[in-house]
């Protein structure tokens, strides 16, 4: 029997691409697979055809992203665009980035009226690790009872080294700078780590709305000998930026409290780049995946000693990235949209 194909409505689908290629490269990778998708816009909701799909990623930020009246009335807006779709045969599929996130505006609000709401009206779910699916549904029961894959963030096509790197050996944070971060954490590991040849360089904006008074006290408290060895850049860095920064790194440390998914350990890993994060069951679960030899974990707070273990090792092979190919995640993301469709 022929199975047609269901147009996909991606909020976001495309218009994203320059702050996160990851929708662009998962869509195309859906394309392939003989499925439409377009921007969600409101004509598009508007005439959504029988057959159609709307795949959210971070419906949260949508109503988190204004002020409090705003946010109760974009909260009243979902609602009744629940309502239309169900009465057009249009089901929702969330792709379940975040449940909480701890520097995110109107947290109460959003515990207290938005995630309770939100989990009912789906009819799919796709997670990215089998880690945030145990979290998703420990907090929610009535996920256990949704249609639901696997389907991991895939591996980025990171621009090659321009330039050689320097000889000095260089740890490297990158990413948005926040409380759970820890970015604290690792300044104070490295400077009890004293080693001159060894250089840290953070990298990313702070928190506009949370940021961590942590990082420049740590910054400050660093003695004098250890100033000129680290780097602090606070801004958003383009690709080819970003990329220089992981390529030259002999080791990239994520010291994070809480996740439920990692993009930038992904990132580095597509950079054949070490990475140092705590022992949480999304990395643990990432460490099986690409091999232990690249994925490296500490306990509790981060030591000087956790930094120095994970520089003493060399991977005696590449790593292991075949669950994070885009075409092999296309196929599973639109046989999965094609199977809530029929349902």
């Amino acid at each position: 029997m022929t199975q047609t194909a269901p147009l996909v409505i991606g909020w976001p689908a495309f218009k994203t691409r320059a702050a996160n290629p990851y929708q662009e490269l998962l869509y195309e990778a859906v394309e392939a697979q003989g499925l439409t998708v377009i921007e969600c816009t409101f004509p598009a909701l508007l005439t959504a055809p029988r057959g159609t799909v709307l795949h959210l990623h971070w419906p949260d930020a949508f109503v988190a992203n204004a002020t409090l009246p705003v946010a109760l009335a974009k909260l009243i807006a979902l609602r009744a665009l629940a309502i239309w779709c169900a009465l057009r045969g249009v089901p929702w599929v969330w792709t379940a980035h975040n449940l909480q996130r701890p520097t995110q505006r109107h947290a109460r609000l959003l515990d207290a009226v938005f995630w309770p709401w939100f989990v009912t009206t789906l009819s799919g779910v796709l997670y990215l690790t089998a880690a945030s699916r145990a979290q998703a549904e420990a907090r929610f029961p009535v996920l256990a009872t949704v249609p639901n894959a696997i389907t991991p963030h895939g591996f980025y096509p990171v621009p090659a080294a321009q330039s050689a790197s320097s000889n000095r050996e260089e740890l490297l944070f990158f990413g948005g700078v926040s409380p759970y971060k820890r970015v604290g954490d690792l300044i104070r590991a490295f400077a009890a780590l004293s080693r001159p040849d060894l250089h840290l360089r953070i990298v990313g904006a702070t928190s506009a709305r949370q940021p961590d008074p942590d990082v420049p006290q740590a910054l400050n408290a660093l003695p004098d000998a250890l100033k000129d060895s680290v780097t602090r850049e606070d801004r958003f860095l383009s690709d080819a930026e970003l990329a220089a920064r992981v390529h030259a790194a002999r080791l990239v440390v994520l010291p994070f409290t809480a996740v439920q998914n990692s993009g930038s350990a992904l990132y580095a890993l597509s950079c054949r780049r070490l990475v140092l994060v705590p022992d949480l069951p999304p990395f643990r679960e990432l460490r099986a995946q690409v091999g232990p030899d690249w994925v490296h974990l500490f306990q509790g707070q981060l030591t000087a000693k956790d930094l120095q273990t994970a520089l003493e090792k060399t991977p005696q092979s590449l790593p292991d990235l075949t669950a994070f190919s885009w075409p092999a995640i296309g196929a599973q993301t639109a046989a999965f949209l094609q199977e809530v469709c029929q349902k």
